[in-house]
């Protein structure tokens, strides 16, 4: 087992291999660690596994965690149904990152702080955008929301300073839209229903 946080804020940590006898990985195991390029899993580990570095469930279905130190686009396997809690928190060289259709949840903190993301494609099947996904992504300068969303968490885009366009791609307004969704930022324009 590897416990909650356990390698939280390790900035001199670069590379972690996993053997296949971990079990269990806590949440924000490797959170902010800013030097981390790589969390290789073992291929005989039950439980998860790692596609390029980047840690999933054994049938990456659930990104758990890209390492704080991945640089440029992403674009997240088909496979992925979910985008984990904090998966790629604190990122400050992601600057774009594109969905299939498969994806219908991103996790509450997913991309909170990633400072140079200014491109996000959600897939068509996104249907919840946790709280604070995006939250002080100030290089953000639009976004398209799925016809399928019916969730945006609370705090979802605060602090997006550079966010001036979202346009919702449905008929139909979300059921939820969480306090403050765009709290801190200046969207001049609202597009959709």
């Amino acid at each position: 087992t590897i416990g909650q946080s356990a390698f939280q804020g390790c900035v001199s940590l670069n590379n972690v291999s996993i053997p296949a006898s971990v079990t269990s990985l806590g949440s924000d195991a490797f959170y902010h660690c800013s030097n981390l390029t790589a969390i290789d899993m073992s291929e005989g580990n039950l439980n998860y596994s790692s596609i390029g570095g980047v840690l999933y469930n054994k049938n990456a279905s659930l990104l758990i965690q890209c390492p704080s130190a991945r640089s440029g686009a992403f674009e997240v396997p088909g496979s992925v149904t979910e985008i984990g809690g904090s998966a790629f928190a604190m990122n400050h060289g992601l600057t774009a990152v594109s969905m299939g259709a498969g994806v219908t949840l991103v996790g509450e903190q997913s991309f909170l702080d990633c400072q140079n993301l200014t491109e996000v494609t959600l897939g068509d099947g996104v249907v919840t955008i946790g709280q604070m996904a995006f939250a002080n992504c100030i290089s953000l300068g639009s976004m398209a929301i799925p016809a399928a969303v019916n969730e945006i968490g609370t705090m979802a885009f605060y602090g997006c300073q550079s966010l001036t366009n979202i346009t919702f791609l449905g008929l139909r307004s979300p059921e939820m839209v969480g306090y403050e969704w765009v709290g801190g930022t200046n969207p001049m324009l609202l597009l959709g229903h």
